[in-house]
């Protein structure tokens, strides 16, 4: 089924771990998959001070694996480091990513 711009709360524990925007979705209740397309946008605020954005133009979600990953250039910020790469697979449960190619990365001193 097609979802327009659809938010998707990933939880871990008892608490909200990524929480997932973009301009249309896709789910395929078989495979339990969830494909985000067009503007998509991943947050990740870990303590208060410190929070990830992760944006792309295509994710998807294995929500049984709890891997989210895209074959599309992706783009990583933090309030110390900007990732640019094209490909990426991670882990939301281990907090493990995985950058896969052209990788790119500035790291700033707070």
């Amino acid at each position: 089924s097609k979802i327009e711009l659809p938010i998707v709360q990933l939880h871990k524990k008892n608490s909200v771990d990524w929480v997932i925007s973009a301009n249309n979705a896709e789910v395929e209740d078989k495979k339990n998959t969830i494909r985000f397309i067009s503007k998509v946008i991943a947050l990740n605020q870990q303590e208060k001070e410190e929070s990830t954005k992760l944006s792309t133009e295509m994710l998807e979600v294995l929500t049984k694996e709890k891997i989210i990953q895209t074959d599309k250039k992706v783009t990583i910020e933090s309030s110390n480091s900007f990732t640019t790469a094209v490909g990426m697979i991670a882990n939301t449960e281990k907090e493990e990513i995985l950058l896969l190619n052209q990788v790119k990365s500035r790291f700033y001193e707070n």
